[in-house]
């Protein structure tokens, strides 16, 4: 009886303090001035119902290497891969060192955990087509397949249509307001085993998904398979270990022989 009357007196009261407080205390009014609005801020501002769509073009071809001009404005969207540039920025400072003189854009619009099924987004948020817009898109670098792999063998061809259908309607779209961007398709890198995650058990799904990728990009995209990228890099840091581990003894001896040297009357 006594754990009934609690559990009833603690909603009357928290009911209680909600009516004799009919406005929150973020939103009670302060007494204070609105601070004024800053149209160089509210620039930025992209809402869903009012930011413009890009208007429609004929398909631009996409050959790799690309063709960068001074002024080209490059997006990233897509999945973690390219939202953890954001902490990273290995990506743009290589494209920037590639084209010291060109003053490139580079904006980055992935989200973590995105894919071709679903992008979760805040209420009346613009979608990734209005931010390219907005960004005036002249190169966009995408990364999906990650998440969508999970679904294994039987998604594949659920992936594969939805590929296709974003490739063909990017391409086709004038984000920059001239013409259809260049579009580069990143793959998934492959997942390793950290302590208690199995991580790696779900290649066999990238390597299937990347193989999609690959297709779909022959027909209507450049692609980028970074699970051979990752092996090659993989690869290359192992042999610039190994030879540096061989050359140490020879350093060290060099060393010791020019120190005896000077030592020597």
């Amino acid at each position: 009886m006594r754990f009934l009357l609690c559990t009833l007196f603690v909603p009357l009261v928290l009911g209680q303090a909600l009516l004799a407080q009919p406005v929150d205390g973020r939103n009670k009014p302060s007494g204070k001035k609105a601070p004024v609005e800053s149209p160089d801020l509210a620039r930025y501002a992209l809402f869903e119902n009012t930011a413009p769509r890009p208007e429609a073009t004929s398909p631009v071809d996409t050959q790799l290497p690309l063709k960068v001009e001074p002024g080209m404005s490059i997006a990233l969207i897509g999945n973690t891969l390219l939202d953890r540039s954001q902490d990273f920025g290995y990506l743009e400072t290589l494209i920037q060192q590639a084209y010291p003189a060109h003053r490139l854009t580079v904006r980055n619009l992935a989200w973590s955990a995105d894919s071709l099924h679903h992008q979760p987004r805040p209420a009346n948020f613009a979608d990734t087509d209005q931010h390219l817009v907005f960004v005036k898109a002249d190169i966009i670098f995408a990364a999906y397949g990650f998440n969508e792999s999970f679904a294994g063998p039987d998604g594949l061809g659920e992936f594969k249509a939805k590929l296709t259908e974003f490739v063909q309607a990017a391409k086709a779209k004038a984000f920059n307001g001239k013409r259809g961007p260049q579009l580069v398709l990143l793959s998934p890198i492959a997942s390793e085993n950290i302590t208690g995650v199995d991580a790696a058990k779900n290649n066999k799904n990238i390597r299937l998904y990347t193989r999609e990728m690959s297709e779909v990009a022959k027909a209507v995209a450049e692609f980028e398979d970074m699970v051979v990228r990752q092996a090659e890099a993989e690869a290359e840091a192992e042999a610039e270990a190994e030879a540096a581990a061989a050359a140490e003894p020879a350093a060290e001896a060099e060393a010791e022989a020019e120190a005896d040297a000077e030592a020597a009357p």
